[in-house]
């Protein structure tokens, strides 16, 4: 029932208040939905959110572990080629760069090779002065 019909006024004051409560009761129904939307759409909104940064920190982890595993590695590689001291366990003489160094400046490096190289290795590969 609408308070024109047909073009004319029908009822009274009384007719208009219940046509004005059922809309605006039609609109409380609407506007609960509406919430409740809102309500689903922002908790699977969290949800996403949520799951999103533990993938994002989970990345960010491996990513910094081969991150600092590369730049190890590479460290370790420039650090073996700038001091290129190339010591054999299981050999007993020094490396190449030691005895050439020894027999060039034997008083200067004397000291260090000693320091570096057991007595059963020094006596083997120790040069001869003359």
């Amino acid at each position: 029932m609408t308070p024109l019909e047909n073009g004319q006024r029908s009822g009274d004051w009384k007719e208009w208040s219940m046509f004005v409560l059922k809309t605006i009761e039609k609109m409380e129904v609407k506007i609960d939905q509406l919430e409740d939307t809102v309500n689903k759409n922002n908790s699977e909104f969290k949800t996403s959110l949520v799951e999103l940064q533990t993938k994002a920190g989970f990345a960010g982890g491996i990513f910094g572990v081969v991150s600092s595993l590369i730049v190890s590695i590479i460290a370790g590689v420039v650090i073996y080629y700038i001091t290129n001291k190339e010591v054999d366990k299981n050999s007993n003489t020094p490396p190449q760069h030691y005895q050439q160094r020894y027999q060039q400046y034997p008083q200067g490096y004397q000291q260090r090779y000693q320091q570096s190289y057991p007595n059963e290795m020094r006596q083997q590969t120790q040069p001869q002065n003359k």
